[in-house]
């Protein structure tokens, strides 16, 4: 990753505070006196150019200690064990639940549909359902991602699709 170049030329009266800037970027105390530092502070509060070039600074910096970070046997060791624990341990606590909910949302959308792939008006069938609109939405959506469902192209109708006219959970697979 090519780190970016900060492209802000400071102003003339500015040049003055340049290598106070670059100090509290990279919160280096080298140039950077405590007088100096409320002086840079309050010229920054009314300066927008060199704001943005402190910015830019600041984000130049962040990427380049990244960049060595990752490169470091220790922060890949790190993300190894993170990467591993995830796998053993499969998602997060309340995800699957989360997961489980939008699936059985589905089987209840499901059985409110015509099987014979008539479609039917969406805010019609989230009547049907009773389920709550985000709820009915999710499970809609899922619906169509997994090709249960057809949604024309204004999501106004919905329809199943006729090689899947079984319910969600027998065919479940995420």
């Amino acid at each position: 990753m090519e780190p970016k170049k900060a492209t802000k030329k400071l102003k003339p009266e500015c040049e003055q505070y340049s290598l106070d800037i670059i100090d509290l970027a990279t919160k280096e105390k080298t140039f950077l006196s405590k007088e100096s530092r409320f002086e840079l502070l309050r010229h920054l509060a009314k300066c927008k150019n060199c704001r943005d070039a402190f910015i830019d600074y600041e984000n130049i910096y962040a990427m380049t200690v990244a960049e060595e970070r990752i490169k470091t046997p220790e922060f890949k060791k790190k993300m190894d064990n993170v990467i591993n624990r995830l796998r053993s341990e499969g998602p997060p606590a309340g995800k699957t639940e989360t997961v489980n909910k939008i699936i059985r949302d589905a089987e209840t959308i499901f059985q409110f549909m015509p099987q014979d792939g008539t479609p039917i008006a969406v805010p019609e069938l989230n009547d049907k359902t009773k389920l709550p609109l985000v709820d009915f939405h999710l499970s809609l959506g899922w619906l169509y991602c997994k090709q249960r469902v057809d949604l024309d192209e204004n999501n106004k109708m919905a329809k199943v699709l006729p090689q899947r006219a079984t319910p969600p959970q027998t065919q479940m697979g995420m």
